[in-house]
């Protein structure tokens, strides 16, 4: 269930209520509602997140975690720090020269007050999948079509010509 503006605005305290435009309400207002359905969010490894907030408020993946940050300060929302201890293929599927990017070793993921994070690196497990979809499916087909192109068949001498 939804909280509604209105009792979002009631939960904050009237000095941060005063702090804050009523854009800026609006648009922790959506934030909080993300986490509420999601359980959490980050701007580093929850893209959907990112692409839902952005997408609607026009603004960057900076101005959004600001956001948080503020969200996080005045109490709204929790900020867990997580930290990356992966493994060689993750490593290798996120790097930052990847096109998914890569994924910092530390980041902060935030969820409602007194909730847990969960400790998941989305953007891993998505490349992850990706790179074993590709070879399920994909790169046998690629492969033919690679061999065709640089191994093609030998062709039958004409024995007249031999």
């Amino acid at each position: 269930m939804d909280i509604s503006f209105e009792d979002f605005v009631s939960r904050l305290s009237a000095d941060q209520r005063a702090a804050v435009s009523h854009r800026t309400l609006g648009v922790w207002h959506r934030i909080y509602i993300y986490i509420e359905q999601h359980g959490s969010a980050d701007t580093v490894d929850d893209d959907a997140f990112v692409q839902s907030i952005t997408r609607d408020q026009s603004m960057t993946r900076t101005t959004l975690a600001r956001h948080l940050r503020r969200m996080s300060t005045a109490g709204v929302i929790e900020g867990h720090v997580l930290v990356r201890r992966a493994d060689h293929l993750t490593n290798s599927l996120c790097n930052p020269y990847s096109p998914n990017g890569g994924l910092p070793s530390r980041f902060v993921r935030y969820t409602l007050p007194g909730q847990k994070p969960t400790l998941e690196l989305r953007r891993a497990a998505k490349a992850t999948k990706d790179f074993m979809d590709f070879f399920a499916s994909d790169f046998p087909k690629e492969m033919e079509r690679f061999s065709a192109i640089f191994s093609p068949p030998p062709k039958e001498q004409d024995a007249g010509n031999a």
